[in-house]
C-alpha cells in the first residue's frame, strides 16, 4: 500500500514539474536581426525585424543605415508599397507615397538567399538602398550591400524558479508525511 501512495505522489510531482516548463518556439513569428551589413559606399545597415511565416508579415521593424559616400543615413520603420514583400523581401520606407511622387524618398530593399521562417538561423542577406532624385524615381542613386547575414533567434522563456521551488518543496512534504 505505502509503495502505491509512494508511486502515485512521484507521478503528481512528475506531472507538476512537466506543467511548470517553460513553452518553446512561437507562434507568432521570431525576430531577425541584421548583422555585418556593410555598403559599398563605407555605410553599414543595423537593426531588426519580426518575420511570421504562418501570416507571411513582417512586424516590430527597427532597421536604420548610417552615412557613407553615397546616401545618408536613414531610419526605417514600416514596409513599404513600393516594394512587394514577402518570405524572400522586405521593402521598408514611407508607408504611403504622396501622390505617387516619389522625388526625396529612400527606400531599402532587403532580399534574403532563402525563405524565412519561424525556427530562426542564418541567411546571407543582399541589401540595396535607393533614394529617387524625381517623381519617377528614373533617376536614383543607390547603394548595394556588400556583406552580411540576418540571423534569427527563438526566445526560450524562463523557467518560473519560484514556482519550480514551490512545487519541490511540497512534493518533499508530501513524502515525508506518507514515508
Amino acid at each position: 500500500m505505502r509503495l502505491v501512495r509512494l508511486t502515485l505522489i512521484f507521478a503528481a510531482a512528475m506531472a507538476l514539474a512537466i506543467l511548470l516548463l517553460p513553452a518553446t518556439a512561437s507562434a507568432d513569428g521570431i525576430t531577425w536581426t541584421l548583422n555585418d551589413v556593410t555598403l559599398n559606399d563605407g555605410g553599414t545597415v543595423t537593426g531588426s525585424f519580426n518575420y511570421d511565416d504562418g501570416t507571411n508579415t513582417y512586424s516590430a521593424i527597427n532597421i536604420s543605415s548610417t552615412s557613407g559616400s553615397l546616401l545618408n543615413g536613414t531610419a526605417y520603420m514600416t514596409l513599404t508599397p513600393a516594394f512587394f514583400s514577402g518570405s524572400t523581401l522586405l521593402g521598408a520606407g514611407p508607408a504611403t507615397i504622396p501622390g505617387g511622387n516619389f522625388a526625396g524618398l529612400t527606400f531599402l530593399e532587403l532580399m534574403f538567399l532563402n525563405p524565412l521562417n519561424n525556427a530562426g538561423g542564418t541567411d546571407s542577406v543582399q541589401v540595396f538602398e535607393i533614394y529617387c532624385a524625381n517623381s519617377n524615381c528614373s533617376t536614383q542613386t543607390e547603394r548595394q550591400g556588400a556583406a552580411g547575414t540576418v540571423v534569427g533567434a527563438i526566445a526560450t522563456p524562463e523557467p518560473s524558479s519560484l514556482l519550480l521551488l514551490v512545487g519541490g518543496f511540497l512534493a518533499i512534504t508530501l513524502l515525508r508525511r506518507l514515508i
